[in-house]
């Protein structure tokens, strides 16, 4: 399974999402911070949010006109968070945080990765080849 990269149209950073694997019952995948303007960060995702990292990236691609207030993911040990939302023209902000440790008060990192609408269908297609979940058909032309 290849890696995820989901880079910025606006600057020099990465999400990456790699190192997919099994320990005992549970799955686990790394995610990294990687880029210029940004130091290498990375966190491991359980199982349980693995499964929610996907629906929230399908939720996005389902949605890539646009939506009201924000969409969220979070890892169940607090490490990762994802917020997405819509610029007045159309653009998706996704906010990453990553967290060295649980605690509110941990050291963190928190950057903007700056996207086209038009990528989250790409995004949603590479997460589910990257998970191992089938594809989403493509919309229906109008």
């Amino acid at each position: 399974m290849e890696p995820v990269s989901i880079h910025s149209i606006r600057r020099d950073i990465a999400l990456n999402f790699s190192d997919l694997r099994k320990e005992g019952d549970v799955y686990y995948l790394t995610a990294e911070l990687t880029g210029r303007d940004t130091q290498h960060v990375s966190a491991k995702v359980e199982q349980a949010g693995i499964q929610r990292l996907a629906r929230f990236f399908a939720n996005l691609a389902a949605n890539r006109k646009g939506w009201d207030d924000e969409k969220r993911w979070e890892s169940e040990p607090g490490d990762v968070t994802l917020i997405a939302t819509v610029e007045r023209l159309g653009h998706i902000e996704l906010t990453v945080t990553m967290r060295h440790g649980t605690r509110a008060d941990d050291a963190s990192v928190t950057t903007t990765i700056n996207l086209e609408s038009g990528q989250l269908t790409e995004i949603d297609n590479d997460m589910r080849d990257f998970l191992g979940i089938p594809r989403t058909p493509p919309p229906a032309a109008a």
